[in-house]
């Protein structure tokens, strides 16, 4: 009969050893599973933030459109125009009516006296079309150059 292999020793310690513990990789899978949790908790708040800047950037889009529009006016025939003027807006910013399905913005713009005849106050308000909580405002005047 053949003699039997021997059978390899075992080392007295694990200097040896490169494997990870069942505890170094539950330890592990906690840390990722919490870093995971975190950023998924701040995903709302990106997106908030995002949409609150497309929001104003658009606002203020509306907002520099509607002023070359009134600038573009003769000063005399300013005060003739009825305060407030409400148009809106879809959302790449294309003027539609009030009963459009598209309408996604309404600017209103109010015209006011100032404290020289020479000037007009004219505020422009911009929300969306469904109602924000709060609008974007803006507000300048328009010198008389006639």
């Amino acid at each position: 009969m053949p003699p039997l292999p021997s059978l390899p020793e075992i080392p007295p310690s694990r200097e040896g050893c490169r494997a990870f513990s069942l505890v170094e990789v539950v330890a592990a899978l906690g840390i990722f599973v919490f870093s995971l949790v975190a950023l998924l908790g701040l995903l709302p708040v990106a997106l908030q933030s995002a949409r609150d800047s497309l929001d104003i950037s658009t606002a203020l889009e509306l907002a520099e459109k509607l002023s070359a529009k009134f600038n573009g006016v003769a000063f005399t025939s300013l005060s003739t125009i009825p305060s407030p003027v409400i148009y809106y807006y879809n959302d790449i910013g294309e003027e539609v009516s009030a009963s459009s399905d598209a309408a996604v913005y309404q600017a209103s713009v109010e015209l006011g006296a100032s404290e020289s005849p020479q000037l007009i106050r004219v505020a422009i308000s911009v929300r969306l079309a469904q109602g924000s909580p709060a609008p974007h405002e803006f507000c300048y005047l328009i010198l008389n150059n006639e």
